[in-house]
């Protein structure tokens, strides 16, 4: 039987920040910070529909820094929260190979019914 403790290992991604995603000051935009968040939580429980509704609740948000124009930031996921009705989902987004926190997110996911039964 699957469950949510064996769904998320460390799970991350990388990603660049790119032309298409800064402002005029060359830093990066929330809402392209955000979107990277979002698809990466999205890709995560795309696999786990059977377990988790796909709809994602955004449910705090803290940027601490900026990012600029060419470099990489790391995104990880950890599992914070989970009961019979929610999953809480942590996301960290660093600059990689350093240990410089940008941004804090947590993104609440629902719960189907049936896994509140099976457990």
């Amino acid at each position: 039987m699957k469950t949510l403790q064996n769904i998320f290992s460390t799970p991350k991604i990388n990603f660049k920040v790119t032309k298409n995603n800064i402002n005029n000051n060359k830093a990066l935009l929330p809402n392209a910070l955000y979107k990277q968040m979002e698809n990466f939580v999205q890709s995560l429980i795309s696999n786990q529909e059977n377990i988790v509704n796909e709809t994602l609740k955004l449910t705090k948000l803290k940027i601490l820094k900026n990012a600029f124009l060419d470099e990489t930031l790391q995104i990880n996921a950890e599992v914070i929260a989970l009961n019979n009705l929610e999953l809480d989902i942590l996301i960290l987004v660093n600059k990689e190979n350093k240990e410089s926190i940008i941004c804090k997110a947590i993104f609440k996911l629902q719960l189907k019914e049936n896994l509140s039964k099976a457990s």
